[in-house]
């Protein structure tokens, strides 16, 4: 289930200056599993209802991207699977769609602010 922002405690749009920094690639991989762009709890969190094998849920933020609370902290879904795939942390993400929910990694690329600006308009333009 995924909150809408504005809920008590859900999380506010990610800037670079609210960005945090997410673990490495290893640590990741042994925290969730990943399946057609959606990420998968490997164990089961102390504390909480989560149980091995449940999807990694969280809130959605207004500008439709979707956080996981993990690590202690709020991090953007689409850049934990990109760095899950590839151990990067590049400024942007790009969602090469324009569909902020579509998290598969063939959807995802590291990108520069005019590639993203690009994605942005070819999108809106269909």
């Amino acid at each position: 289930m995924t909150e809408k922002c504005g809920q008590p405690g859900s999380p506010r749009p990610e800037t670079p200056e609210n960005r945090v920094e997410i673990p490495a690639q290893a640590i990741l991989q042994r925290y969730f599993r990943y399946e057609a762009g959606e990420l998968y709890w490997n164990y089961a969190r102390e504390g909480t209802t989560i149980q091995k094998g449940d999807l990694a849920t969280g809130a959605e933020a207004s500008g439709g991207y979707i956080f996981i609370r993990a690590f202690g902290k709020r991090i953007a879904k689409h850049r934990l699977v990109y760095k899950w795939h590839t151990d990067e942390e590049p400024d942007i993400v790009d969602h090469i769609d324009g569909n902020r929910q579509n998290n598969r990694i063939e959807n995802l690329r590291g990108a520069t602010d005019r590639e993203n600006s690009q994605s942005r308009r070819t999108t809106r333009s269909q």
